[in-house]
């Protein structure tokens, strides 16, 4: 059965065998061995660091911790003989007298001034960087001073905090340590660290191994305050002078001094390091071999005869072509089914595409017919209001008819727009108010025209908000002009502006301009007519902000509406 679905050409069988025989030693022997020895290494490797670490900053711990220890004992007896400086002097010269390894005791009051020292001396340390860090966080710290100002020589200071009977902060007792007391020695011994250096919890060095170590290799990408709070661990970074190095890092006092060590990576990529790289060379061929062979079938099986399928979907898509004959003679069965099944949906398609056009086709000639004869209809019920107009002779009745009339064309100039533009679903409303604005504003003057301006940007709008706009300039145009024939009877200028522009891409604005005769403004002298109700109607339609104002001897209103391109009207296919 096996045989026969080969010889047939099944995919699926084929990459199931081809990926199975490729994976089964790497996913057995690979990634279990791999991963197990791998992460045994790595944690026996920075336990190993950790250690080495440890053991050579024990002298170096055995100073500060002896000093942190004699300066909290001194700190309650400092703290009942602070407020008398003489017996406090007396008290801390008798104990740097008594006990080897310090150099200098003091006591410092929270505004720098020192009263108590073991000889007897006033210093003000108010204006050293050291003593407002430690005013900041009093707590108990190590720092290191290269010029110690009182005993002229390089010291690491062992800060304690003292506080007054109620527990409020009083001031810091100082103990100094010459630095040549903790200066480590250089290390020696394949398995020793090749530096080493400690650092308080600012990042300050306080010693090293060597100047070298201090200069040279402590980790270039790495702030040394960032390290105490991780705790003991081990990284690998590039040292100051570029060279990759191995460090660790061990608190020597908790949450006070810390010491860091460093190795070139040569000298620990012995041992553990050596057994992984060897366990992860088999994995690693394995796997690029295993690549290798589902890359080759793939590209044989499946990817070469995948691109010749895509290639006839774009020539399809771009021009509705199919090649003369099918290109998968030799691709599994599953790709054959697909590209016959792609070819007789390319051919469906092409007949369906080919019935829809003639039939859109067909919608579309009828729609600019149905609005053709509508625009006639309408124009023709607007001479028959002008045979009507001439046979009145109440000036109220042929103004009432005049404005119908001229709505009506608004709406004609609509279904014109319609008929005339490709998109039936999209109007430029600024040629559309440009031919309604000019033909209201001969019609209003008898035939002789005004002195008219118009100017429209481009705006494409749905059906219905051409038609409320349309409907917006026929009213505003309508009163323009009869404002305009009363200001020419008395001899003011009668210039009419109209303008439609797009302020930004989702807005349109409207404005018309007239001549105003009366001393209130248009606007308000006709607040009430059909005309400014029918103006905020539409307003209203088209979401817009109205207003109107009166500058100079002349009315303008003024119509800010969204275009919403985004919202129009769905189409019917």
């Amino acid at each position: 059965m096996i045989e026969r679905a080969w010889r047939g050409r099944s995919l699926t069988l084929r990459v199931l065998m081809l990926l199975s025989l490729a994976l089964l030693p790497l996913g057995a022997i690979g990634i279990w061995q791999t991963q197990r020895i791998a992460a045994q290494s790595a944690i026996q490797l920075e336990a190993s660091l950790l250690s080495l670490t440890q053991r050579a900053a024990n002298p170096l711990q055995d100073v500060l911790q002896h000093g942190f220890g004699a300066a909290q004992a001194l700190s309650q007896r400092v703290a009942e003989l602070r407020d008398d400086p003489a017996a406090c002097s007396a008290y801390l010269g008798a104990f740097v007298e008594r006990v080897d390894g310090f150099s200098y005791a003091a006591f410092l009051g929270t505004d720098g001034i020192m009263e108590c020292s073991a000889d007897g001396r006033r210093f003000d340390f108010s204006e050293f960087p050291n003593f407002e860090r430690s005013m900041v966080d009093p707590q108990p710290s190590v720092s290191v001073n290269a010029d110690a100002p009182l005993s002229r020589r390089a010291v690491v200071l062992i800060n304690q905090p003292i506080r007054s009977t109620n527990g409020a902060f009083a001031g810091i007792l100082t103990l100094s340590v010459p630095r040549a007391l903790l200066d480590a020695p250089e290390i020696e011994g394949a398995r020793a660290p090749f530096s080493l250096v400690t650092f308080n919890v600012f990042g300050d060095v306080l010693t090293s191994s060597s100047d070298e170590a201090m200069q040279d290799h402590l980790p270039a990408d790495v702030d040394l305050r960032t390290l105490p709070g991780a705790g003991s661990r081990a990284f690998s970074a590039p040292d100051m002078g570029g060279e990759e190095r191995v460090f660790a890092v061990v608190p020597i006092v908790a949450d006070t001094a810390y010491a860091l060590t460093s190795w070139p990576r040569a000298a620990v990529e012995g041992g553990a390091i050596d057994r992984f790289v060897v366990t992860s060379a088999l994995p690693i061929l394995m796997w690029v071999a295993s690549l290798l062979v589902a890359v080759m079938a793939l590209e044989r099986l499946i990817l070469r005869h995948i691109r010749a399928l895509g290639r006839q979907m774009r020539a399809f898509a771009r021009s509705r072509r199919l090649t003369s004959r099918p290109t998968m003679d030799d691709a599994g069965m599953e790709l054959e089914t697909i590209e016959t099944e792609f070819r007789e949906m390319a051919r469906a398609i092409v007949q369906d595409e080919a019935l829809l056009e003639d039939n859109l086709r067909e919608k579309n000639i009828l729609l600019k017919e149905i609005h053709h004869r509508v625009k006639n209809n309408l124009q023709l019920i607007s001479s028959i209001m002008n045979m009507q107009a001439r046979r009145l002779e109440s000036k109220e009745a042929l103004d009432v008819l005049r404005r119908v009339q001229d709505r009506v064309m608004g709406l004609a100039a609509v279904h014109r727009s319609l008929y005339q533009t490709p998109d039936l679903n999209q109007i430029d409303a600024g040629a559309m108010i440009s031919d309604l604005a000019r033909q209201i504003a001969v019609t209003g003057t008898g035939g002789a025209g005004s002195d008219f301006d118009v100017s429209a940007d481009p705006v494409h709008l749905t059906t219905d908000r051409a038609v409320a706009l349309s409907l917006t300039v026929s009213e505003a145009m309508t009163n323009a002009v009869e404002e305009t024939r009363r200001a020419a009877d008395a001899g003011l200028d009668g210039r009419i502006v109209l303008s439609l522009t797009r302020p930004d891409a989702q807005t349109a604005r409207l404005t018309v301009e007239n001549p105003c005769v009366d001393p209130d403004p248009a606007g308000d002298r006709k607040a009430v007519g059909l005309g400014q109700q029918l103006v905020r109607a539409f307003a209203r339609q088209l979401d817009g902000a109205l207003s109107t104002r009166r500058e100079g001897g002349r009315y303008v209103m003024d119509l800010t509406f969204p275009i919403r391109a985004d919202q129009d009207e769905p189409r019917d296919y």
